[in-house]
């Protein structure tokens, strides 16, 4: 139980430019949580997901529907994470319309070396099933690197691909473990484009605040270079995701 407690205290969340993504290993829940959140954005669509998160024993699952605020589309997820043997799961189906369907998995583990050292690594928007090939995109591979230098302070170290056009790579710090503040971490986090050779400055930032039975996370990026209109990755300048949590 101490060493599951220790992971939940430092985990890193993973927040990807134009999209956030983060390991379905970092599913973490006591009990029964209703969680609402939103993605908010300068040019893409805001979305909205709802979702049901329970626990039992070692494993962790949720539920949820995720839409945009025209209704547009609609994707269905279960997500499982197992507490013990650090992995984590999450199943994709885009069921509207019906004419887009397509299943996806988001896949990832964590590797404790130290009780010092975090290594997350993992894969998401792995496509099995697409009827529109158009949504069968490359998917997203990521790694990253946690350390726990001094007590409720930690370095992190991420790379992960867009496309094959373009790397993240992001070097941050963060402190933890200052109740109600889970977390608080900031990284500089710059976009690298094969193509050209030409440099992205983003910078993420990542507040996370637990109080009895209620849970609430903010993250978000902002990008100090010129945004690509054309590019689903580049086109936006800033993103904003909230989500709420509430105990059951």
């Amino acid at each position: 139980m101490k060493r599951v407690i220790t992971i939940s205290l430092f985990f890193m969340v993973l927040t990807v430019f134009g999209a956030f993504i983060d390991n379905p290993v970092n599913l973490i829940v006591n009990g029964n949580v209703i969680s609402i959140g939103s993605e908010i954005y300068e040019v893409s669509p805001y979305t909205l997901k709802i979702a049901w998160q329970q626990r039992e024993g070692v494993l962790c699952g949720e539920l949820g529907y995720e839409t945009d605020m025209d209704f547009s589309y609609g994707i269905v997820n279960y997500k499982l994470s197992h507490l013990n043997n650090f992995y984590g799961l999450n199943v994709k189906f885009n069921v509207l319309p019906t004419d887009k369907f397509f299943i996806k998995l988001d896949a990832g583990g964590r590797i404790l070396l130290s009780n010092n050292v975090l290594v997350d690594f993992g894969v998401n928007d792995l496509t099995l099933i697409a009827m529109d090939s158009s949504l069968s995109g490359i998917p997203v591979f990521f790694g990253s690197v946690d350390i726990v230098p001094f007590k409720n302070f930690d370095l992190f170290l991420s790379v992960n691909n867009f496309e094959a056009s373009k790397l993240k790579l992001s070097a941050g710090l963060g402190i933890f473990g200052f109740l109600p503040m889970n977390r608080l971490a900031v990284s500089y986090s710059p976009i690298y484009r094969l193509s050209d050779g030409q440099l992205f400055n983003i910078v993420d930032g990542t507040l996370q605040i637990t109080l009895p039975n209620l849970g609430f996370s903010v993250s978000g990026f902002y990008n100090f270079s010129d945004t690509v209109p054309t590019d689903a990755y580049l086109k936006d300048r800033y993103g904003i995701k909230v989500s709420l949590g509430v105990n059951m």
